[in-house]
């Protein structure tokens, strides 16, 4: 068993994922147009794919190869301003609805949108009451903001400041945790990353993929980044 499985503790049934086997899409085509010839450009061209529960899927590329356009597409976002988009979305073999689909998903913004006067519970404690129904009581919202903590290897830093430019806080990987974390507080299947690594060196890199990685096995995720 790794550090990291260690770490995990309790179970958090919330998060498992027992009903999406499988995301899928075929025939994705985004076209957009020359900002200086003004003619239709295609930046992606019939991308098919397919990943299963508990995977984790990175899609890899150079800079500018359109993996965060493939990205949005995936987790119907707005491609690309004014383009033009042909995609099929599959969940579980089926044609994925849109409505059932936001509920089940969730995307981590490649920047951190973190207050930084907050501490790392309290960032939880937020992104629950913004997030959860109301039906969601108050036991439950501690019960799932403490096994994320314990989840993401965050309870050590759970009182300590996200950090200001001025005030010092948590790392830079554990603040990419806290982001990751702060989305999974809905108990999404589908979880989408832009650039989890961004930013970070290699050590921080390898701790927050690992984390990532190590969640959608235990829960039965699916994680495309």
């Amino acid at each position: 068993m790794s550090d990291i499985e260690k770490m995990i503790g309790g179970d958090y049934a919330q998060l498992t994922n027992t009903n999406i086997r499988s995301f899928g899409w075929k025939g994705v085509t985004v076209t957009v147009k020359d900002r200086q010839s003004q003619q239709p450009k295609t930046i992606l061209s019939d991308i098919n794919g397919i990943v299963k529960a508990g995977e984790l899927l990175a899609l890899m590329g150079p800079s500018g190869s359109g993996k965060s356009t493939l990205l949005n597409v995936l987790a119907h976002r707005t491609a690309s301003l004014n383009a033009s988009v042909k995609a099929a979305i599959y969940i579980n073999g089926s044609a994925a609805n849109p409505k059932t689909f936001r509920r089940i998903s969730a995307y981590v913004e490649q920047e951190d949108a973190l207050v930084g006067s907050l501490t790392v519970r309290e960032t939880l404690n937020f992104a629950a009451r913004l997030s959860l129904p109301k039906t969601v009581g108050k036991l439950e919202r501690i019960q799932r903001i403490e096994s994320l903590l314990t989840a993401f290897g965050l309870q050590g830093q759970a009182n300590n400041l996200i950090g200001t430019p001025i005030r010092k806080g948590i790392s830079g990987g554990q603040k990419r945790r806290v982001s990751v974390a702060a989305q999974l507080i809905t108990s999404p299947k589908l979880l989408f990353l832009d650039e989890p690594t961004s930013g970070l060196d290699s050590a921080a890199s390898f701790e927050v993929i690992s984390f990532v990685k190590d969640i959608a096995k235990k829960h039965n995720l699916i994680v495309i980044a």
